[in-house]
């Protein structure tokens, strides 16, 4: 065991950064950044990078690693928290779109099946005007016709008269 953790404290990638996701992280991720080269410091002075670490040394180191690994995965922790805080509220934004989008689809063909019988209706108001005017245009005709029938006949009244005088 202690063969496995000596080689895994050997292999351990001290150079990997945290890196700043957040706003909120910041501060916790220069916390862990710091720590990692506090250890990186250690191990170089004490040549524990070069397998020459005894058994005190190795509890030590893994002390500091699983420290920082512990204070990693806190941030891990937080970070995830407020990630599906994150989700849930734009999930219930995308629910209330969705809602409105919807009553808005809705409203929309409403309007449309108004705007179809309203221009029902002017087609047939167009065509009950075009059909007046047609009987106004038959009726002056008639009218036009009879009056000059009538003055054909007064004129022939006329004539009449004048040659019974």
């Amino acid at each position: 065991e202690e063969a496995r953790l000596a080689d895994t404290l050997t292999n351990f990638p001290l150079n990997n950064r945290f890196e700043h996701s957040s706003p909120l992280s910041n501060r916790t991720a220069t916390i862990l950044n710091n720590s990692i080269t506090q250890i990186e410091n250690s191990l170089t002075e004490n040549n524990l990078l070069e397998n020459e670490i005894d058994n005190e040394s190795k509890l030590e180191l893994a002390a500091k690693l699983g420290s920082t690994l512990l204070a990693k995965n806190k941030l891990l922790e937080e970070e995830n928290v407020r990630l599906a805080a994150t989700i849930s509220n734009m999930e219930e934004k995308i629910d209330t779109l969705v809602e409105n989008e919807q009553k808005y689809l809705s409203r929309i063909e409403s309007l449309n099946e108004e705007i179809v019988h309203y221009q029902s209706q002017i087609r047939k108001e167009k065509e009950l005007q075009t059909e007046m005017q047609t009987i106004f245009e038959e009726q002056d005709e008639k009218s036009q016709q009879a009056l000059d029938l009538n003055l054909n006949k007064i004129k022939q009244l006329e004539r009449t008269i004048l040659a019974l005088q």
